[in-house]
């Protein structure tokens, strides 16, 4: 019963809840007429979550599922009064705030809670999620038959790759913290605040690349569907996004930053695109430098 709790109550257990409670896309943090403070109960659940963390008892985990069943009416009641207030306090003339109201909701990147494909509709989240997984696979599959022949390998090619403790705290710091977390669920944030004092990841990176072989977790990937024009509540309209371990991504980095300092030098002065430092307007302004005294010569 405890290791039960512990999984029901852990990380991925709430992460999930206050993921519901985002998509309801309203929390009001004021005394509503007949409604308690939503954040006050908020904050009650999550003292009751840590406690029951220490100590999990079968009634502290009723409390817990009790107390998040009245959470969530709460929130829809108070999103209904909020969406009621909205239009009674709007004139014909003057509807911005539901505009920007009604704006705010379809940005929303949650998925509709009904999903279909061809003629298969899916309300559960297994079924949606064989859905995905359906797709996903077809587009897979046709990017590997599409993918070019292996040509021969270049004449010039880079030799080991060498990392040294000072390039791995530089990509530390430099790690976007709102990138989401991977497998691991090691977000950037924590590495980066923890540069100074992680010394693990140098050390592995170092006999990765050594020995050729990646460690097995990195090579599992989230998947997660992102809605794209057209009718939302359509598989076929959505594209996976692929979530990487956040440790992976250092060290894809530090390869990076190495085979661009091998490559930089190798590329034509006259290749704009996909280089650091340049860009399309530089190029435009090349031309005309160009152009222009042929044009004045009228050549």
């Amino acid at each position: 019963m405890l290791r039960e709790s512990g999984h029901l109550f852990g990380r991925p257990y709430i992460k999930g809840f206050f993921s519901s409670l985002q998509q309801l896309k309203f929390v009001p943090t004021l005394n509503l007429v007949g409604l308690p403070v939503t954040r006050g109960r908020i904050n009650c659940l999550n003292t009751l979550r840590r406690k029951h963390r220490r100590s999990p008892t079968l009634l502290s985990k009723r409390k817990i599922l009790d107390l998040e069943h009245k959470l969530l009416n709460h929130i829809l009641e108070a999103k209904l009064l909020h969406q009621t207030n909205l239009v009674s306090n709007s004139s014909p003339n003057d509807i911005g705030n539901i505009t920007r109201y009604r704006n705010s909701c379809s940005s929303s990147r949650q998925l509709p809670s009904v999903m279909s494909m061809d003629s298969v509709t899916a309300l559960d989240d297994s079924i949606k999620a064989n859905l995905f997984n359906q797709f996903f696979s077809v587009l897979s599959s046709h990017a590997m038959t599409n993918q070019s022949q292996i040509r021969s390998p270049p004449e010039v090619c880079i030799g080991c790759v060498n990392i040294l403790p000072a390039d791995v705290y530089k990509t530390l710091t430099q790690l976007k913290t709102p990138k989401s977390m991977g497998i691991d669920q090691i977000g950037p944030v924590i590495l980066k605040h923890c540069a100074s004092a992680i010394f693990l990841p140098h050390h592995l990176f170092c006999q990765s690349l050594m020995h050729g072989v990646l460690p097995q977790e990195w090579k599992v990937h989230l998947i997660t569907p992102s809605s794209e024009s057209g009718e939302r509540s359509d598989v076929k309209n959505c594209r996976p996004i692929t979530l990487l371990c956040s440790v992976s991504k250092v060290l894809e980095r530090l390869v990076f930053d190495h085979i661009t300092t091998f490559i930089v030098p190798l590329i034509t002065t006259s290749q704009f695109g996909f280089v650091k430092g340049k860009s399309s307007q530089q190029q435009l302004l090349v031309m005309v430098h160009q152009i222009t005294p042929n044009l004045e010569a009228k050549l």
